[in-house]
């Protein structure tokens, strides 16, 4: 959990450095409104990596390396994942991309240092692959259709 915090509080902090405000084309929410945005986003943000991190605590068992080499993998896969999610954005809101590639780096970053908390602080050294770690190109393909479909 201190991983999880560490990592939203330094997100919060590089938006409000680093990533403008995008006015998007909509009509805002109750909850911006009401002047609920951050405290929903700080929710929102608590969840999506915290869900992170009990992937990586089960999944972190069945990968080969060192504790920070876990997470350094683990924070880049999905720090990337999360940096191209930027085209999204930019195709459903009709935002600017160089207003997202903002957005998505600071996300990216606190993504890459919540892998490398979760590493030093959840992971465990293993020099081998377990015999359960045995991805073929079907898991691979099923992963990757599973997250298009989502």
């Amino acid at each position: 959990m201190l991983a999880v915090f560490v990592s939203v509080l330094i997100d919060v902090i590089l938006h409000r450095l680093f990533a403008p405000r995008i006015e998007y084309n909509y009509s805002p929410s109750v909850l911006i409104e009401k002047g609920f945005f951050l405290p929903a986003v700080s929710i929102a943000l608590i969840i999506w990596f915290g869900a992170l991190a009990i992937i990586f605590v089960l999944i972190q068992g069945n990968l080969s390396g060192t504790k920070m080499m876990k997470g350094l993998r683990f924070g880049i896969a999905f720090g990337v994942l999360c940096f191209l999610a930027i085209f999204e954005m930019c195709l459903v809101f009709d935002s600017s991309l160089v207003d997202e590639l903002g957005t998505s780096t600071t996300d990216g970053v606190s993504i890459l240092l919540l892998g490398l908390l979760l590493g030093s602080l959840a992971g465990t050294d293993s020099t081998s692959l377990s015999s359960r770690m045995k991805i073929g190109q079907k898991s691979l393909i099923v992963i990757s259709l599973i997250f298009v479909v989502g």
